[in-house]
């Protein structure tokens, strides 16, 4: 990647078991989330052919543990800064002693490298949740997972991106027939759980355009949701858009999704 204008966006692993994604451009790169151990992050690196020394930093969404159980870890281990809403931050005290902390805000852009990187808020049971909108090289791309329904403001900062990776967790009748006590079937439903497939669909409908290039699925239930019913939902909607040539990916849980790059402009 060094010396070439690509863009490489690079799912490690998404879903309940764990979470990380591997930013990087030709002098700078991150990691968003830390659900896997350093090892395992390493290992998933190495297999997706990423120098782990082009991780520069890791950036935080929330608090759950399949997002920042290794946040501290791969933190040392790579001996990078973290950046983190003051609220996720003081929701997980056991983070332990980090080289760096850098406290970010919704609404308030930084860079990373090279990296314009713009945190949104959402909606999701969390202290201080965020998504991160990301630009480089005229290219915006956006990595967004865990939340209950899109507000206006995130559908409207997600317009106009070349590359859109989004939550696909669950389908509703798979769901409310599944094993879950009804409990946490109703938190998972709730304006502060996850997207079902259908309202993935309803994102993609407002902020589809003729130069995207490309839609990536995360965090799939493994319970309650089948590879094959979000892919097959958006696929016809995009075809119905005259969308039809876009990529579609489906990130795994157990090892990379390759093949997210963009070129600059």
């Amino acid at each position: 990647m060094a010396g070439t204008p690509d863009i490489q966006i690079c799912p490690l692993g998404s879903g309940s078991k764990g979470n990380c994604t591997f930013v990087g451009t030709p002098h700078s790169g991150l990691l968003i989330d830390g659900g896997f151990s350093a090892i395992e992050t390493i290992r998933r690196l190495v297999k997706a052919g990423i120098d782990p020394a082009r991780v520069q930093a890791l950036l935080v969404t929330h608090e759950h543990s399949d997002h920042i159980a290794c946040v501290g870890p791969l933190a040392r281990r790579f001996k990078v800064p973290v950046y983190i809403t003051r609220g996720t931050l003081e929701a997980y005290p056991r983070v332990g002693k980090l080289p760096e902390v850098v406290t970010v805000a919704a609404g308030e852009p930084f860079h990373v490298g090279e990296i314009h990187v713009e945190p949104i808020p959402l909606p999701h049971d969390a202290e201080e949740p965020v998504a991160y909108v990301m630009a480089w090289g005229g290219r915006r791309w956006a990595v967004l997972t865990d939340f209950g329904y899109p507000t206006r403001l995130l559908v409207e900062r997600i317009r106009r991106c070349d590359l859109l990776l989004l939550e696909a967790n669950h389908d509703e009748e798979l769901l409310m027939n599944g094993p879950y006590p009804w409990s946490l079937k109703t938190r998972i439903r709730s304006r502060m759980g996850h997207l079902s497939n259908v309202q993935s669909v309803s994102i993609i409908e407002e902020v589809v355009h003729s130069d995207l290039r490309g839609i990536a699925l995360l965090h799939l239930s493994e319970v309650n949701n089948r590879p094959e019913l979000p892919y097959g939902l958006i696929r016809h909607r995009l075809d119905q858009l005259d969308a039809g040539d876009i990529p579609l990916w489906i990130a795994p849980q157990d090892h990379p999704l390759e093949g997210l790059t963009l070129r600059s402009l």
